[in-house]
């Protein structure tokens, strides 16, 4: 059985500035990649759930440096925010690998933070239109004037997986993404 949702979101409008810019990037990434899928016949279901945190740097007793999630209400300008959108098939047929398609784009507040996009089990694929051609990092471009360049971080706009498992009635899977929220001046 093949089954295919794209979740495409919403972005923040510019216009708004500075902690409030922030708070709205965090609200409205949550909403964009919040999504529930429909039934097909009934007998496959995947459903969607979004969370979003704030990465905080702490340093270990041992002096090494570890990542700790937080509430990404606190989040301000330059703060990194982890993105885990989570499926779960709550159908009861399982749903055929490379039939779950996650498409969700980058918060206009934020900037796509470089290999943090990842998935067990999942291919991810990348743009720098969310309505344009997604591809791997390496072979994505954009153009400058009138020439092509390799595609940067920030070039990013949207992101794609592919979960290329197949997924049980009542498994689960996650894939995820960082990003930086963006000071009003850099938008």
């Amino acid at each position: 059985m093949k089954w295919r949702k794209e979740c495409n979101g919403l972005s923040p409008r510019s216009g708004v500035c500075g902690l409030r810019l922030c708070k709205l990037a965090v609200r409205w990434a949550a909403l964009a990649l919040a999504a529930a899928a429909a039934p097909t016949a009934g007998l496959a279901e995947v459903r969607l759930a979004t969370s979003v945190s704030l990465v905080r740097m702490v340093v270990a007793p041992d002096g090494s440096s570890q990542a700790q999630l937080a509430d990404s209400a606190l989040a301000v300008a330059g703060d990194e925010l982890r993105y885990v959108i989570t499926f779960i098939n709550t159908g009861v047929l399982a749903v055929d690998g490379g039939a779950i398609v996650i498409t969700n784009p980058i918060p206009e507040a934020a900037e796509y933070v470089f290999g943090s996009a990842g998935g067990d089990g999942a291919r991810v694929l990348y743009a720098v239109d969310p309505d344009g051609d997604f591809a791997t990092f390496q072979h994505l471009s954009v153009v400058e004037g009138n020439s092509p360049r390799p595609a940067k971080a920030a070039d990013v706009r949207a992101l794609r997986w592919i979960y290329e498992l197949s997924l049980a009635p009542g498994a689960s899977g996650e894939v995820w993404f960082h990003a930086y929220l963006k000071s009003s001046d850099r938008q």
